[in-house]
């Protein structure tokens, strides 16, 4: 068989069942395990101020899943809390401290949690961090951590987002669930409660 005859084999042109649902449908199931966890309420905070139209009078859609965002691919919920850029990861959180308070927060927390870590040259009103250390099986995990200031439906605080550049992802998920859930972060960290 070749490649060619691969590509025309009827397992491979058939459409997914999941993509036939529909677009809510697919994103329900690729969120899924974070509802199911409590983790996609760090990514997608409930904000109780916030309004019930967006900038251009629509109504918001008020399900987890339509206020996240997936892949890039997907062309879905591509916008964060506060509609500025398109963000596809979802190793991130939003904490009720601004951005130059949090900043000093994460870096402590980062120290006590055995990773190192490199102030980056601030970007406009971005605050970054070049962060490495080690997973549990020894493997690097390399990345950065970006904290801008965001105002969303009157509330006020930091925007933190994780990007990894080098080693597992499911370790640097952890890595992102263990410094949001350090004693010193906690607290400020805004999230959806079910």
């Amino acid at each position: 068989m070749t490649l060619a005859d691969v590509y025309q084999h009827p397992w491979c042109m058939r459409q997914s069942q999941l993509a036939q649902q529909g677009v809510v449908a697919l994103a329900e199931q690729l969120t899924e395990s974070l509802r199911a966890t409590g983790d996609l309420g760090y990514a997608v905070p409930e904000i109780t101020d916030s309004p019930g139209k967006d900038a251009d009078g629509d109504d918001v859609m008020l399900s987890a899943t339509c206020q996240s965002q997936f892949t890039q691919s997907l062309l879905l919920f591509s916008q964060t809390q506060s509609g500025r850029r398109y963000t596809p990861a979802l190793t991130r959180f939003y904490t009720s401290l601004g951005p130059s308070l949090m900043f000093e927060i994460i870096k402590e927390s980062l120290v006590s949690l055995g990773y190192k870590y490199k102030v980056a040259e601030v970007r406009g009103d971005c605050f970054r961090l070049r962060v490495g250390g080690h997973d549990h099986r020894k493997m690097i995990i390399k990345g950065w951590i970006e904290l801008e200031k965001f105002n969303y439906g009157g509330t006020e605080g930091s925007f933190c987002l994780m990007s990894r550049d080098e080693g597992n992802p499911i370790s640097w998920r952890t890595f992102w669930k263990s410094l949001v859930q350090s004693p010193s972060i906690e607290p400020h960290v805004l999230r959806r409660r079910a």
